[in-house]
């Protein structure tokens, strides 16, 4: 199924009509279904005073793949509420779910604040009104990248933007391939967006999606180990005085 950062939103408008752009970061096989809802995560739940709509995959979406909201579109269907972004800005959530009832049930895949920053959890659903709310839960598990990868700090799918009507990743500017992990710090820099009150460029649809390598490089535990060996076994050689004097006393 669907994990953490496999869709990214990378576009969005108020100006009439609603628009939005999704990005697929992995390959979306014909079945699955995932919902996008501006309703606001309090830090507990997701509220129910906005809107959710449902997109089913009919074909399979390959990573890289722009997907553009048409509410036309019979692949999108209006499933609670009534889905309209404010004009003031507003909070796009990706999800999915497994069938399990409640928020166990919901396997959050981004968000998108362009209302400025996600607000702190709060039980009281009235501090987010209509456009803010807090950050889901979407630490982006990364692939193993060393011994020392806890230094590289935390990684999230979710992007916060100061408001404008109209917002996008500037795709003929910023990178637009890499691997999951790369696009995702890419795609969480405001810096790397552009914004309009009155305007919505296209953006361009070949993205190029890597497949992260687990395996490669000498910066992992296993790398370590191997020139902590190499290391071991130049020390033996000279202790051994397999090579000449002068060699020892250099090394030593």
């Amino acid at each position: 199924g669907l994990e953490i950062g496999d869709i990214a939103v990378i576009a969005a408008g108020s100006d009439d009509p609603d628009s939005f752009q999704l990005l697929a970061l992995t390959d979306i096989h014909p079945g699955s279904e995932f919902y996008v809802t501006d309703n606001a995560f309090t830090g507990y739940r997701l509220r129910d005073n906005e809107g959710t709509i449902k997109f089913k995959v009919k074909d399979v979406i390959l990573a890289g793949s722009v997907i553009v909201y048409d509410k036309a579109s019979p692949e999108w269907e209006a499933v609670g509420g009534s889905f309209s972004l404010s004009a003031s800005g507003d909070t796009i959530i990706v999800y999915c779910t497994n069938g399990s009832e409640g928020e166990s049930g919901i396997t959050f895949l981004s968000a998108l604040s362009y209302s400025g920053d996600f607000l702190d959890p709060n039980e009281d659903e009235n501090v987010f009104g209509s456009s803010k709310s807090a950050l889901p839960p979407l630490e982006i598990k990364s692939g193993d990248k060393g011994f020392f990868s806890f230094l590289t700090g935390v990684q999230f799918a979710a992007t916060a933007l100061e408001h404008e009507d109209n917002v996008w990743y500037d795709s003929y500017n910023a990178p637009n391939a890499g691997t999951k992990s790369d696009l995702w710090i890419y795609l969480a820099d405001p810096a790397l967006w552009g914004g309009s009150n009155t305007e919505m460029p296209l953006i361009r649809s070949d993205f190029v999606v890597l497949v992260e390598d687990v395996t490669s490089g000498s910066t992992g535990l296993c790398g370590g180990l191997s020139w902590w060996l190499l290391l071991v076994l130049i020390s033996w050689f000279c202790r051994r005085e397999h090579l000449p004097r002068y060699v020892n006393t250099w090394w030593w």
